[in-house]
């Protein structure tokens, strides 16, 4: 017995020890819940000996808050009656006196009989993985918030870059639409062609965040692989002409045209690689070559090659070319600029296009850039019939290509041959004229002559002067070929005839188009698709548009009445409603065509209004379009995700606004081109705004307006008015903590100020609103630099009002009354015939009686007409008529 209580009390201090040795701590107790021991880390973690609490049960543990007491007591009981487990994290105060964060676990086990043991647990102190998991979730936010910020910055200049390109877009079309010489027509075609791709270079600025994000996106349309090329070779070919460079293409015969991919992401690559090309290279070439790898019927993989003759590079350079923001040497940058950002975005493209980039270059020899991409078959298209009925009656004819550029002279053969003629070339206008003297003495003459028009000692116009000298009327058919000024080409032509002038660099098509018009002296008709888009009047528009119901929602009320007048330049007189609750009202009453949808108003805004309207069957087919003067990142995202159908930013543009309303309204009618207005009378064009870019930019927001002076003048006037006292507005909401009131405020004056041209008040308005949920002190500088930008804006419009009376004064010999008695006469009709051009009439009043007596009355009467309160404007208009003298 005695050895028995030895060996039983060695194995007691065995498992003591081995508890001891743990860690972690560790506690154990009887059936009936009381403490049979615990191991040295729980005496060390609690700060007590095994002694005090051995025998006792938790409930009497006063190092425990009575309320921890009692639940670990009931949970001991059930786990030990169950034979059960509890394990959780929890938080226990140790003997340090801090709190830890720990894994508590206890586990029931039962006697050899079966009947209830005790249990055993374990804390493990986990308060070191807590942190690190807080730390991680913090870093974690603020690389969000650093990625959030970056992409916030990153929409905002591109905001801000795309505001002036959009100008130079728009009024190049607008120029484009007015009587125009060739020459002149040509150079806006590539100033609008051009601006148009810089445009889409600059929204792809953001491609690069995107592409760190993996978001980047890619289109998959129908697309001519012919059409994408020739567009890039548009964009260079100005730049390329004015380096003296020779730009070729080079498409395989076997290359498909039509194909499904993302024209725009292969457009981008080929323009950074091919502008790269014309960058550094000073004398020569560039040829853009594509050439099939494989093909199968349901896609295939092209090879596209940038080939230059310029400066080169070491392979060193080559090898670290395509990373971010890298350029081949310092002086490289210092010579020739550049981010080094464009061949890292082309190198993801590619790779997100199925294919693979690189370079091969030797050091003051030339480069060549090549990548692959991976395109579907689209169906195929042939030839028009009357195009094919043409070249099978000149196929196989004998063609001569004279050209210096050994380079031009492969490409133009190689198309000449894979469209079925014979071809052969010469390097001189010697060569050329050898060459026709003896086709002619062998019986087999060359039907046509390709010329190129810049060649050393003896030009291409030269050259096609001695072959109608040298052979007459039995002279083959002439082109002349010129990568470089057409008009300048035909004065140098003078009275010498030629067939055609092709321009280069020239394609497949653009090349047979020249040899059949040549061969039968008329020009095809080309597909509508290649025309420019005819000029779509006013008048078109409100034919496809009268009559409509249309809902506009929008608190502001300058806002309203420049939506208002662009619908009812088209027939449209919309209902109004002032916040999202009234048009959920609206249409849950009416049966609207459309509503137009602010997005930020008081009491109900735009997203919510939309969630309720989307929620009634009725009117969940209503087509909703947003209008939001917010132009950050994933504003559109958040409209269409709450059931709108499109997506209009503020300030509203012109050509936008018809052409939202005819694609949603009339969907069969063609979209519009950018509309003109009127012309004015010169007189009436001389603004009293100067055009001070800084402040007020009067260009951008008549583009905005289809040029409507007097609508702009209006605009310019209500602001002047409403907005002089939004300082003050605007810090009592921030006094008051109406955060809400604060940023409608100033979110309403950025959408102003944008629409009258304030683009540096409108930028000081996004800043501002940006940081309203900021400190203070940022908040501060914000608000100051906003109030500083609006007091200038309304300074600059009262200058103006106190520099026009004077000049337009009945009283000054310029004044005309049989102009005044003209505008009344047609004012007065306007307005009992309820017509919306009474509000323009009123305006252009209102400037001519600036200074005079009835002055107020005259902007009285304008703002009525302008508010369509046509019965107020025409008692405004009585009263006018007699204190003027004047009878209607």
């Amino acid at each position: 017995m005695q050895e028995r209580t030895l060996t039983l009390a060695h194995q007691v201090a065995f498992i003591e020890a081995l508890l001891d040795i743990i860690p972690n701590p560790i506690f154990y107790k009887g059936a009936d819940t009381r403490f049979m021991g615990c191991n040295q880390a729980y005496e060390a973690s609690f700060g007590i000996s095994r002694q005090q609490f051995i025998g006792k049960r938790v409930s009497d543990l006063d190092f425990l808050p009575e309320p921890k007491r009692l639940a670990y007591q009931q949970e001991d009981e059930a786990v030990i009656l169950a034979g059960g487990r509890v394990s959780r994290n929890e938080s226990l105060v140790f003997a340090d006196g801090q709190g830890h964060d720990v894994l508590y676990s206890v586990t029931g086990f039962r006697n050899v009989d079966g009947s209830p043991g005790g249990l055993i647990g374990m804390i493990v102190d986990v308060s070191e993985l807590k942190a690190a998991e807080r730390d991680a979730r913090e870093a974690r936010a603020l690389a969000e918030a650093a990625s959030s910020a970056k992409a916030e910055f990153l929409a905002n200049m591109s905001h801000e870059i795309r505001t002036p390109m959009n100008a130079v877009i728009g009024m190049t079309q607008l120029a484009l639409q007015t009587d125009l010489t060739s020459r002149q027509r040509n150079y806006l075609d590539k100033v609008h062609s051009a601006a148009k791709g810089l445009l889409a270079l600059i929204n792809d600025i953001l491609d690069f965040s995107k592409i760190e994000a993996g978001k980047l996106s890619f289109e998959r349309i129908g697309f001519q692989l012919e059409t994408v090329v020739s567009h890039v070779a548009d964009l260079a070919s100005i730049s390329a002409r004015d380096k003296g460079l020779e730009l070729l293409l080079n498409i395989a015969s076997d290359v498909p045209d039509k194909l499904m991919g993302d024209p725009l992401r292969l457009g981008q690559v080929l323009t950074n690689l091919i502008s790269n090309a014309v960058k550094f290279t000073d004398h020569g070439e560039i040829t853009l070559s594509v050439s099939c790898v494989t093909q199968q019927d349901s896609g295939t993989v092209l090879l596209f090659e940038v080939r230059d003759t310029g400066i080169g590079m070491t392979e060193d350079a080559a090898g670290r070319i395509f990373t971010a923001f890298s350029q081949a040497d310092s002086s490289t940058t210092r010579r020739y600029g550049g981010t080094g950002l464009g061949l890292s975005i082309s190198k993801r493209i590619v790779e997100l296009m199925g294919g693979k980039i690189g370079v091969s270059s030797q050091l003051g020899v030339g480069s060549c850039f090549h990548f692959t991409a991976v395109f579907e078959l689209a169906d195929a298209t042939t030839l028009p019939a009357e195009k094919s009925r043409h070249l099978l009656d000149i196929r196989g004819m004998s063609i001569l290509v004279v050209d210096d550029n050994a380079a031009a002279r492969e490409v133009f053969v190689h198309m000449l041959l894979s469209l079925g003629f014979v071809a052969l070339a010469v390097d001189s206008g010697e060569a050329a004229l050898v060459a026709l003297a003896q086709a002619a003495q062998t019986g087999d003459p060359y039907r046509l002559v390709l010329i190129d028009w810049k060649m050393p000692t003896m030009d291409g116009v030269e050259t096609l002067r001695k072959i109608h000298a040298t052979l007459g009327e039995q002279r083959p058919l002439c082109l002349l070929a010129t990568a470089h000024d057409r008009d300048n080409l035909a004065l140098v032509l003078g009275n010498t005839p030629v067939e055609g002038i092709l321009d280069k660099p020239a394609t497949a098509s653009t090349l047979l188009d020249a040899i059949i018009t040549a061969c039968h002296r008329q020009p095809l008709q080309m597909d509508v698709a290649q025309l420019i888009p005819r000029r779509l009047e006013l008048v078109d528009i409100r034919a496809a548009l009268q009559g409509k119901r249309v809902l506009l929602v929008e608190d502001n009320q300058t806002n309203q009445e420049l939506a208002v007048e662009l619908l009812h330049n088209v027939g449209i007189t919309p209902d109004l409603a002032v916040n999202g609750s009234e048009a959920v009202d609206k249409v849950q009453r009416g049966d609207y065509a459309l509503v137009f949808m602010d997005c930020q108003m008081p009491v109900m805004d735009g997203l919510e209004a939309t969630r309720l309207i989307r929620l009634d069957a009725q009117s969940a087919a209503t087509i909703i379009v947003a209008m939001t003067a917010n132009a950050m990142a994933g504003e559109r995202e958040k409209c269409l995700q709450v059931g709108m159908n499109d997506y209009l930013a503020k300030p509203i543009d012109i050509h936008a606004f018809y052409a939202t309303l005819i694609r949603w309204l009339a969907p069969d009618q063609e979209l519009p081109s950018p509309l003109i207005a009127p012309p004015l009378d010169p007189a009436a064009q001389e603004t009293t705004i100067e055009n001070k870019p800084k402040i007020l930019d009067r260009d951008i927001a008549l583009k905005r307006m289809g040029e409507d002076q007097a609508l702009y003048q209006r605009l310019l006037d209500r602001f002047g008015e409403r907005e002089a006292d939004a300082p003050q507005r605007l810090r009592q909401a921030l006094d008051s903590g109406d955060k809400e009131a604060a940023r409608r405020i100033v979110h309403n004056l950025k959408g102003l100020a944008a629409n009258i041209g304030a683009d540096q008040l409108a930028a000081a308005s996004r800043h501002l609103e940006y940081h309203l949920d900021g400190v203070q002190p940022v908040l501060q500088e914000a608000l100051v630099n906003w109030e500083q930008s609006l007091s200038a804006v309304l300074t600059l419009l009262n200058d103006a009002k106190l520099q026009s009376p004077g000049e337009l004064s009945p009283d000054s010999p310029v004044f005309d009354h049989l102009v005044l008695e003209s505008l009344l006469h047609r004012l007065i009709e306007e307005l009992r015939n309820d017509d919306a051009k009474a509000s323009r009439n009123a305006a252009e009043l209102a400037r001519l009686l600036a200074g005079h007596d009835c002055a107020d009355l005259a902007r009285s009467l304008a703002r009525h007409a302008a508010q369509y309160d046509y019965d107020a404007a025409i008692q405004d208009l009585n009263i006018l008529v007699k204190q003027l003298n004047i009878s209607l």
